[in-house]
């Protein structure tokens, strides 16, 4: 069963593009519905027909989430609806019995659906620590203080998280490239700096404050305005919670529910609060942003193998913590299609088993080669089609270039540095000829590898 309406696994999805944002639009709203049930279930004159529609808007949107069998959803739906239901302790009189039942049943109904289509069994313990999903997730917040540190002014840039995690965070085993971090707070924070991170929070945190912040100072509103506030509030926790299993800026629909959600949940506080709750709201803010960024710069200070900082100009800078003796640094430029799209990794795995080299200053391959930092290091390492720059790493500190498996013919470099040339089993003849007259010259020093293929130079190079 697949389609628009459902993936490939058989979890709705309607026409959103995975489960886990239609999950999370259910998730929205459903805290309105209740409140709609509420509202016409106990009017003095309510049919008996909106009753049964609005109770049946309720049931749908229950089933909808259980049948997307999305965690983060499911797990934000049922903690808004838990706090929801605490906070209706401040309603109106005439309101508080009936919206703290229909918070809880809504709660429970939730469990009930998840149990009966499957969602339940993917939150057991086994499930969760088998899945690759939550595994995947579980890896990510470990890297994610490192990652919010890499550069914290400015931030890696939009869209490069899940690009750095990949290459330089990720388990060596896997060979997935991530678009993002799968955590809107984390990433962020990574993309735009840690101010960001704590303005999000922050701003976050006063939102979700603000029933609480109104309901302890000043009694609810006449008729149904409390209701209204109280599910918008709800609505608006759904989101900041998900937003911990997921990144959903993208997704126009849900920013609209936010935005209505914002809107009356700011108006309702600044109308019904006093200052000082606005105060206190606002200073939990303020610490719970100092927490986060706090808390995540005494993470990113833990111990590590490699060192990992991001330069200016698409340069990081990969490192042994603890360098074999004499180790020397290197330039690196890389060939995407011979090492893939995680070249990173393969890097990485060179240079923990490397006695040569102690570290790797790596150029971006997707933008354009910084001569000044080609030649910032007496090394500079060359794979596949990179060989083409060969006539570029000239002057400033180069002192010798090797050339793995190149794609070219020899260009002599102008500083006469030295050439250490590493020849794959599959060159072309003519190319392979071409570097093997230079050596006959005494020019290069040519070897070869007796493997051909992706890999080939990571495992026999010796470095």
């Amino acid at each position: 069963m697949n389609g628009p309406w459902f993936s490939e696994s058989g979890r709705l999805q309607l026409l959103w593009d995975s489960p886990i944002p239609a999950g999370l639009c259910f998730g929205m709203i459903l805290p309105w519905l209740i409140a709609a049930v509420v509202s016409v279930g106990w009017r003095p004159r309510g049919g008996w027909w909106a009753r049964g529609a609005a109770l049946a808007g309720v049931a749908g949107v229950v089933v909808a989430i259980a049948l997307t069998r999305s965690r983060g959803p499911l797990l934000a739906a049922g903690g808004a609806l838990l706090l929801g239901a605490w906070q209706a302790g401040a309603l109106a009189e005439a309101w508080r019995g009936p919206m703290r039942r229909a918070l809880l049943a809504s709660c429970g109904a939730l469990l009930l659906a998840g149990t009966l289509t499957g969602a339940g069994a993917r939150l057991r313990e086994a499930a969760v620590q088998a899945d690759g999903s939550a595994r995947n997730r579980r890896a990510i917040l470990a890297a994610a203080p490192a990652l919010l540190w890499q550069r914290p002014g400015e931030g890696l840039g939009s869209g490069e998280s899940g690009h750095f995690y990949s290459q330089w965070y990720q388990d060596p085993a896997g060979d997935y490239l991530y678009r993002g971090l799968l955590n809107a707070y984390c990433e962020i924070g990574a993309e735009r700096g840690i101010a960001a991170l704590g303005g999000l929070v922050a701003g976050a945190t006063f939102l979700a404050l603000a029933w609480i912040a109104t309901a302890r100072t000043a009694r609810c509103g006449p008729g149904r305005q409390g209701l209204v506030f109280l599910a918008a509030n709800v609505s608006l926790v759904v989101y900041l919670l998900g937003s911990v299993f997921g990144t959903f800026t993208g997704y126009p629909s849900l920013g609209v529910l936010v935005g209505v959600d914002a809107v009356v949940c700011l108006g309702f506080l600044f109308s019904w609060g006093r200052g000082e709750s606005v105060i206190r709201a606002g200073g939990i803010a303020v610490a719970a942003a100092v927490v986060a960024v706090g808390g995540s710069w005494l993470l990113a200070r833990r111990p590590a193998v490699f060192s990992v900082r991001a330069g200016p100009d698409h340069v990081v800078v990969l490192g042994r913590c603890q360098p074999p003796a004499a180790a020397e640094g290197a330039v690196v430029l890389v060939d995407r299609e011979m090492m893939g799209a995680t070249h990173g990794r393969a890097l990485r795995r060179i240079l923990a088993r490397s006695r040569r080299f102690g570290e790797f200053t790596v150029l971006d391959p997707r933008f354009a080669v910084n001569d000044v930092a080609l030649t910032a290091a007496p090394t500079v390492v060359l794979f596949g089609r990179a060989s083409r720059f060969l006539s570029r790493a000239a002057g400033g500190m180069v002192r010798r270039v090797v050339l793995v498996h190149p794609t070219t013919r020899p260009e002599l470099v102008a500083n006469g540095a030295a050439l250490e040339v590493w020849l794959a089993a599959d060159t072309e003849p003519s190319v392979a000829e071409a570097w093997l007259a230079l050596a006959r010259a005494g020019q290069a020093e040519v070897r070869s590898t007796a493997m051909a293929g992706p890999g080939a130079a990571e495992r026999e190079v010796e470095w």
